[in-house]
């Protein structure tokens, strides 16, 4: 019988390409040495991308015990995945059946994955087709998933201490100030607002041109998983990180109307001949944050977008902002 082990690299690498992404992603959750080789490939041979969706909560399922939609969004982007992912945003607008939905869709995802998100006010982002939810749409989980063959990604979550934290110390010990970061994805929720200045400036000082964005999440909960282990909590930051070539751009919009400086970001876009392949948006609740997103849609029809509304937004060059600031978005 011929194994694995029995072919040489090409032959595997044929094979493996030839896996659609789900199943590739399938692999990596159930054999490591299939995950070692899949993780090698897609570092040489793959582009960056970026998919989301937004699925609401059926009417029947409202009163149900259990929420799936998380399950549901994963579903819906399986088929779409050019390669596994290694990177997501998960943001839910229900708490029914969360901790057990967590779990089951953590373990779908590639063990090498990380994922960050939590409990929402609102959900904010674009359906599997790239467009946007109407108004008034029920609870429900938005789902964010991409990767970056180029970029080495990290994350973390701090729970709030019983006593004062010293936040470098703390931020040492997650390796987010190693250098080379470039990329912070910061979110925090309860008393964990009291800990995200000083988080903040500690990535900062460690990285002074790394563009910091999130937000206060305008939920219960917040959640980190890696390596299909799942951490939730309700007082404290979840982190997600990039190093490397990472191709993300970080911009604050303190206007009414966001469409100039997104206008003005697909100008420099075009002009660099680059391609925007998805959005990361954390707007203020003092803000229309449906009018943020339409304006985000207007100027880059059919393009991913996720994030949140916040009760304090993070940018680049500004720290936690308060009541009518900015959007900030990650492109």
């Amino acid at each position: 019988m011929l194994e694995l082990a029995d072919c040489g690299n090409e032959v595997v690498d044929v094979v493996l390409a030839a896996l659609p992404a789900h199943t590739q992603a399938a692999s990596a959750c159930v054999c490591k040495t299939w995950w070692l080789l899949l993780l090698e490939m897609h570092r040489s041979s793959s582009s960056s991308f970026l998919l989301s969706t937004v699925v609401p909560l059926q009417k029947r399922a409202r009163k149900a015990a259990h929420n799936t939609t998380m399950l549901q969004a994963e579903a819906e982007l399986r088929p779409k995945l050019p390669a596994p992912p290694t990177a997501g945003l998960i943001f839910v607008q229900t708490n029914l059946g969360m901790t057990s939905e967590v779990v089951g869709l953590v373990r779908r995802l590639p063990p090498n994955a990380h994922l960050v998100g939590g409990d929402v006010d609102t959900l904010l982002g674009t359906r599997h087709d790239g467009t946007l939810p109407g108004r008034g749409q029920p609870a429900g989980s938005a789902l964010t998933l991409g990767a970056f063959p180029e970029a080495e990604m990290g994350s973390f979550a701090l729970k709030m201490p019983e006593r004062p934290l010293r936040m470098e110390p703390a931020l040492r010990a997650t390796g987010a100030l190693e250098g080379g970061w470039k990329v912070f994805v910061v979110l925090s929720c309860g008393r964990g607002d009291d800990i995200l200045e000083g988080t903040i400036m500690a990535l900062q000082h460690a990285h002074p041109t790394a563009a910091i964005i999130g937000g206060v999440a305008t939920g219960s909960w917040l959640l980190r998983a890696h390596e299909h282990k799942v951490t939730i909590i309700r007082h404290g930051i979840v982190c997600l990180m990039f190093r490397g070539n990472v191709p993300l751009t970080a911009l604050v919009c303190k206007a009414a109307d966001p469409g100039v400086r997104l206008k003005q970001a697909r100008r420099e876009l075009a002009m660099s001949g680059k391609e925007l392949i998805g959005g990361l948006m954390f707007t203020c609740t003092a803000r229309n944050a449906e009018a943020d997103a339409a304006a985000f849609a207007s100027v880059f029809p059919s393009t991913p977008l996720a994030g949140m509304p916040c009760n304090g937004e993070v940018g680049p060059r500004v720290r936690s902002t308060g009541g009518g600031g900015g959007s900030s978005s990650a492109c």
